[in-house]
């Protein structure tokens, strides 16, 4: 299982979930939520956060994580949900900004980024790989969604 991160260039100003899910409710449909492709447990996760808070933001899929993230660093997207390993280089030099990781527990590599479960209670999207686990899954109040 790899752990998720909602992030946003950092030009963008919102440094929280809560300003994040605020702003979102104050622009229908017009803020830009990308992933890394349709059906990808970036998508659900993005997917999972709009249906949890009732936001309105326009998904913009991507074909994988790299031109997601470049995208996100040059200001055509305002937010992504990527792999934190992905996105790690650049939240450290402070070009993109974590606003919280997808697990229910804050990450050693992230100590100071809180979970979206600390402002959305019971949210969590993670990424399963390997043959024994070839979907992305979803908790929603301590039940399993396989997606």
């Amino acid at each position: 299982m790899y752990p998720l991160v909602l992030e946003v260039n950092a030009s963008v100003g919102l440094k929280t979930v809560a300003e994040f899910v605020a702003y979102a409710k104050a622009n229908p449909g017009k803020v830009s939520l990308a992933s890394f492709g349709v059906g990808t447990s970036s998508h659900m996760a993005g997917e999972l956060l709009k249906s949890m808070t009732g936001i309105n933001v326009v998904h913009v899929p991507y074909r994988g994580g790299a031109p997601m993230v470049n995208d996100l660093l040059g200001g055509q997207v305002q937010a992504a949900v990527d792999v934190v390993a992905n996105s790690l280089p650049h939240i450290r030099s402070g070009a993109l900004r974590a606003l919280a990781v997808t697990t229910t527990m804050r990450l050693e590599t992230l100590p100071d980024v809180p979970t979206v479960d600390e402002t959305v209670p019971g949210y969590e999207a993670l990424r399963a790989s390997g043959p024994e686990n070839q979907s992305s899954s979803c908790r929603i109040d301590n039940h399993s969604y396989g997606l």
